[in-house]
């Protein structure tokens, strides 16, 4: 998992684009990954509305219908994980959920 956020208060207009941070993550990652490219499950990829975060998520190991995504985004926030929990919800999720103001 990568994230990233632009520390930049000026316009979109006049920042960089995060796009490249983003891209130069991939290169990183596929350099860096633990696993064989064929081997990657899923990849999730979020950028906030303002362009100024982005997450990046690769896993090698599928979805599993009776875990959580281990992903949940909305236009302005975003939360993520890693591991298998079953239906409990760790308290660090239920926090990241509230700040965000999603129900738990």
């Amino acid at each position: 998992m990568l994230v990233a956020a632009a520390k930049s208060t000026a316009a979109i207009a006049a920042r960089p684009p995060i796009g490249a941070v983003g891209r130069a993550a991939d290169r990183a990652f596929d350099v860096l990954r633990p696993w064989q490219p064929e081997f990657t499950e899923f990849e999730w990829r979020w950028t906030s509305r303002g362009q100024r975060a982005l997450v990046r998520m690769w896993s090698n190991e599928p979805e599993h219908p009776a875990t959580q995504s281990g992903w949940r985004i909305d236009n302005d926030c975003v939360a993520c994980w890693t591991g298998l929990f079953g239906s409990a919800v760790p308290p660090g999720l239920a926090r990241a959920s509230r700040r965000c103001g999603w129900p738990d």
